[in-house]
């Protein structure tokens, strides 16, 4: 767990974010990241408060990932695509159109046109 550690250093006070763990079957410290000084941490707080907030968005990958990399083990494209006559489908072949069907509808169905 990371706490604030203050350290007092020629009379001055430093503020600390650190972290301890188990090193070698004692406690040592595992983390540590200079925050500042008491005014240099209240004049960012001021700071942050008028900048724009940004609003982030989350994306899973690691479906999607999982089939690529389950698809290059088993070759899918090359096999697909050698087991058919049809050459390309709207610039891809049709193995890599198969594969693309396939992750694109993996969280759920969709249709043609939302892929």
């Amino acid at each position: 767990m990371v706490f604030l550690e203050k350290k007092k250093i020629k009379g001055h006070t430093y503020w600390y974010a650190s972290e301890r763990g188990l090193v070698d079957g004692k406690i040592k410290r595992t983390f540590q990241e200079y925050l500042g000084t008491t005014e240099m941490i209240i004049e960012c707080m001021r700071k942050s408060k008028e900048l724009p907030h940004i609003k982030l968005k989350s994306f899973q990958y690691g479906k999607t990932a999982a089939l690529l990399s389950i698809s290059d083990e088993l070759n899918f494209i090359e096999i697909v695509n050698k087991h058919t006559n049809k050459k390309k489908i709207e610039g891809l072949t049709v193995g890599e159109y198969l594969l693309l069907n396939i992750i694109g509808r993996c969280d759920g169905a969709l249709f043609e046109n939302a892929m």
